[in-house]
């Protein structure tokens, strides 16, 4: 979570006080208006690719590094589990 904090915080721009998950969460609504003014696509179905299939999606992006990430590092099977909630 302080890492999260962080990210809404100085990244984000998060202002005022509140509990960690309060400022977590004003941080992900900020972000995602952020990649909504930017155009991005914030879900699969906005991506076009709300019918793939999210083992192969995870396969594909752990295929040659093994897992993604260094803070925390994601493994296949956490893709998957990501995947299926950007439904």
């Amino acid at each position: 979570p302080k890492r999260f904090v962080q990210f809404a915080r100085n990244v984000m721009g998060v202002k005022g006080e509140g509990s960690d998950e309060e400022i977590i969460r004003k941080g992900i609504k900020t972000f995602r208006r952020f990649l909504k003014k930017m155009g991005a696509p914030k879900n699969l179905k906005e991506l076009g690719a709300e019918k793939a299939d999210p083992k192969e999606l995870a396969k594909k992006a752990v295929e040659i590094p093994g897992k993604l990430g260094n803070f925390f590092p994601l493994y296949e099977k956490d893709i998957v589990k990501i995947y299926k909630l950007m439904r």
